[in-house]
């Protein structure tokens, strides 16, 4: 195999291995902005539920 040929084969899969990792990194942080969302959302939920039972509790 002629070493050009190697060489353009090398830089085809770097360029697809930093396309993947980036692709990850990504995937990676929106995973993480949905998994905050979903825990912000949980979380005021709870705090207005427990203000709820508050309020019934205390008429």
């Amino acid at each position: 195999m002629p070493p050009v040929m190697f060489s353009v084969i090398t830089k085809y899969h770097k360029g697809r291995h930093s396309l993947f990792l980036y692709n990850s990194e990504i995937f990676y942080a929106f995973t993480q902005d949905i998994l905050r969302s979903l825990l912000f959302i949980c979380f005021n939920y709870s705090i207005h539920f427990s203000f709820v039972i508050f309020i019934i509790i205390n008429y």
